[in-house]
C-alpha cells in the first residue's frame, strides 16, 4: 500500500529510464571527446621547412611560429631556434604535423637525435639559413630522429 507522497512503481521506473539516459549521454561524450584527443604516445614523421634564427622572438615572427631545438652529448646545452612557414606529417597531414612539431611550453621544443652526420650539419648552418628538416618524432619524449638536414636556396 502506498503512503501520500511516496512515489508510484511507475513514477520510480521513469525516473530510473531518465537517469539511464543521462548516464548514457555522458559516457558517450567523454568517449567522443577522449577520441578527439590528440595521440601524445608513439612516433610520427614530419617534414618542415623554416629559417633557422637566432633567438626566440625572431622564430615566433616567422611564419606559422617557432620552436627549440636542443641537442645532447657533446652539445648539450647548445639550442637552435627555428622558425617554422610548413610542417607535413606522414601523407600529407598539416594538423598531426602541428601537435608533434608545437609544444610550445617546452623548450627545447624537440632534442635532435642522430645521426651525427645529420646532427653536425643542422648546428653548422648558419642563422638566416632556409631549411628542410624531416625526420620520426617521437612524441612522448620529444626526441627528433633526423633523416633530412637540406638547406634550401634564400628567398
Amino acid at each position: 500500500m502506498r503512503t501520500h507522497g511516496q512515489p508510484h512503481t511507475g513514477e520510480i521506473v521513469m525516473r530510473i529510464g531518465a537517469f539511464s539516459l543521462v548516464l548514457l549521454a555522458g559516457l558517450a561524450l567523454s568517449a567522443a571527446a577522449l577520441a578527439q584527443a590528440p595521440d601524445l604516445t608513439g612516433t610520427t614523421l614530419v617534414s618542415m621547412k623554416g629559417t633557422l634564427v637566432a633567438d626566440e622572438k625572431t622564430a615566433n615572427d616567422e611564419g606559422w611560429g617557432g620552436i627549440s631545438f636542443g641537442f645532447t652529448g657533446d652539445n648539450a646545452g647548445t639550442t637552435r631556434w627555428f622558425g617554422v612557414v610548413h610542417a607535413t606529417a606522414f601523407g600529407g597531414d598539416t594538423f598531426d604535423a602541428k601537435t608533434a612539431v608545437f609544444a610550445a611550453h617546452y623548450n627545447p621544443t624537440l632534442y635532435v637525435a642522430g645521426p651525427p652526420n645529420l646532427v653536425k650539419q643542422l648546428l653548422a648552418l648558419p642563422n638566416g639559413t632556409r631549411v628542410q628538416l624531416e625526420g620520426a618524432v617521437m612524441l612522448g619524449s620529444r626526441n627528433i630522429m633526423l633523416d633530412l638536414v637540406k638547406p634550401l636556396p634564400a628567398k
